[in-house]
């Protein structure tokens, strides 16, 4: 990314574990989580909405790419804590998302993401849902 935006750029990116870093309240405009939520522990959901919540500006957006349902692991709840793993990603349906973030967030988009087939330099698959919020 850094590569992508060049020396000049004012966009300041962060690479750590959500739940070690130190964010500041309304400290940003955008967030954007390629695959961390699909990957939590059920404890640790709302832990990693209270962050979310806390760190995007008012009216901040949030972005998100998580497994669907049916291209999940299939793992429950109860599974998860058993076998301790979410079994490579676990898998949500469209009412399930709106459901947890739908008190918090205005949905902007939510949509399947688009098969790019043989371009290599744009990922997509439709195994995922492609999800922009706006902080409420």
């Amino acid at each position: 990314a850094k590569e992508r935006l060049g020396e000049n750029s004012k966009i300041k990116l962060h690479k750590a574990s959500i739940f070690n870093f130190k964010f500041h309240p309304e400290s940003y405009d955008f967030i954007y989580d390629a695959g961390c939520f699909h990957q939590l522990f059920p404890h640790r959901r709302m832990q990693y909405l209270e962050l979310v919540k806390t760190t995007l500006k008012t009216d901040g957006k949030f972005g998100m790419v998580c497994f669907k349902k049916e291209h999940g692991s299939g793992l429950t709840d109860k599974q998860v804590y058993e076998s301790w793993s979410t079994g490579g990603g676990l898998g949500y349906t469209k009412e399930e998302l709106t459901g947890f973030f739908g008190n918090d967030f205005k949905f902007l988009e939510f949509r399947e993401m688009v098969n790019t087939g043989d371009n290599l330099n744009i990922f997509g698959l439709p195994l995922f849902w492609v999800i922009l919020m706006q902080k409420k």
